[in-house]
């Protein structure tokens, strides 16, 4: 398991700017290469990178929501971008989805393991696309609150950290369906959109570099890394 604490573009909300699974990481072409090199330092042997753009956007995490079996993306993004995504999920065997929908933070609205899925309630008009794609059981719930179900959380495979306001219910239906322990915590000395201040998969963990020390243990600990 390795950690990272990192900044990107002079801010520590770094889950704006990168997605991640099992396979690979997503990062922004316009990610100066002294940063890319910090976070390639901490990639194990036959874990690949690619750079691309959203939208002609680096804001990758905000946009993109994906699991080790596919990933969802905008039917808004320019034909070359398209042609991108499409090639690197079929060389990773994956799925993909591009999304129709007036909403399309699909990194923000999708919270997803390789177990199952949460997609905020803006998109239950799409679930069964998403499921389909993703290859778990999705369901629409809008937890902690809040309409962003993918910014209020961050999951991998053996864990999941959530807002604070989240409530004894909500949880015990999140963990029921991710197949993971949940618990609660903040990113960034107390922002409580954990996935803005925090990427992970199950052997990896980047996060903003103003994390403070409990809140290090915390995701650590109940992301298992």
């Amino acid at each position: 398991m390795v950690i990272l604490k990192e900044s990107l573009f002079g801010t520590s909300c770094i889950g704006v700017y990168l997605a991640m699974n099992n396979k690979f990481l997503f990062y922004p072409k316009s990610l100066p290469k002294e940063k890319f090199n910090s976070l390639k330092k901490i990639f194990p042997k036959n874990f690949s990178a690619y750079e691309i753009t959203i939208n002609q956007s680096p804001l990758i995490g905000i946009f993109i929501s994906m699991n080790s079996n596919g990933m969802v993306i905008p039917s808004s993004i320019n034909e070359k971008e398209k042609i991108l995504l499409r090639r690197i999920a079929k060389e990773n065997d994956m799925r993909i989805c591009e999304l129709k929908s007036p909403d399309n933070a699909f990194g923000n609205l999708i919270l997803t393991n390789d177990h199952g899925g949460v997609i905020s309630e803006e998109l239950k008009m799409y679930i069964k696309s998403i499921q389909s794609t993703l290859n778990v059981e999705i369901i629409a719930l809008n937890y902690a609150k809040s309409r962003f179900p993918g910014s209020a959380g961050v999951v991998n495979n053996k864990g999941c950290c959530i807002h604070p306001m989240v409530t004894e219910e909500e949880i015990s239906i999140l963990s029921d369906l991710l197949k993971v322990q949940v618990d609660v915590s903040t990113v960034n000395t107390g922002d409580p959109f954990v996935k803005t201040g925090a990427i992970v998969n199950d052997f990896i963990g980047i996060f903003g570099r103003d994390c403070s020390g409990p809140e290090m243990m915390r995701l650590t600990n109940v992301l298992k890394l």
